[in-house]
Formats: C-alpha cells, structure tokens, sequence
C-alpha cells in the first residue's frame, strides 16, 4: 500500500485542503516557482501560484515531508492516515476527493458520487505509477 505522510502539520493541511496535493508532490519533485508547476503538472500559472502560495502556509519545508505520491495521468493520490486522498488537475481547477481505506479495500460496488469516487481511487492506484517521495 501507499506510505503515509509523515509531519502532522503537512498531514492535517492535506486533510483540509486535500485538492493541494499535486502541488505538494510537485514541491516535492523540486519544482518551486509557479512557471515550472503549471508545466510539470499541466496547469495554469495562476492556479499554480496560488496552490504554492497555500501550502506556503504550513511553514513547513518539502524536504522534511515524507509523501508517497502515485500518478496516472492527470489523476494523484496518497494515503494520509486511514484515508485515500484522490486529485484530478485540469487546466483551470482541481477536483479532489477523499475516500476511507476501508471502502477501498472492501469489494463492494457503491452506488452514486461515492461508488465514482471509489471506482477512481481504485483504477490510480492500479495504473498508477509512483511521482514523488519514497513509493515502495
């Protein structure tokens, strides 16, 4: 499975503001100006400065965090805790979604927006390929 992110500060952002984690992993890839984020993940400029400008806010460095970021195409995802953290970058907005390991990891079929988000989380961390840190 994914390794957890270590540093609670970090953690608790990414739970609040999960649709901040492509540009953590981006952070973490050691892109740090807004020009080589919306490059690296395929976004606006302006949508990249101002994910950098709030994880800026955590006051903590990229090299102290410990994040397994996997990624399938426009599509992100890591584990925080007991929790699966998904991101689709588009040009202009992110989406995000935060999905228990426990629905996960049961085979049922769920009906609605949350048997979709299910299904995603599912097929990134099937197809996926690991991004940034330590994905073992």
């Amino acid at each position: 499975m994914l390794g957890e992110v270590k540093g609670v500060a970090i953690r608790e952002f990414l739970l609040r503001r999960p649709w901040l984690l492509p540009f953590a992993a981006a952070l973490m890839r050691g892109a740090s100006k807004p020009r080589e984020v919306a490059d690296l993940l395929g976004c606006s400029r302006r949508l990249a400065a101002t994910g950098l400008y709030a994880l800026r806010r955590t006051r903590d460095s990229p090299e102290g965090w410990s994040l397994c970021v996997i990624r399938w195409g426009s599509w992100f995802a890591a584990r925080i805790g007991s929790t699966l953290v998904v991101a689709k970058v588009a040009r202009r907005r992110v989406k995000a979604y935060t999905v228990p390991l426990a629905l996960l990891e049961s085979g049922e079929d769920l009906p609605g927006r949350l048997g979709y988000r299910v299904r995603v989380a599912r097929l990134v961390l099937e197809k996926g390929e690991g991004f940034a840190g330590e994905c073992g």
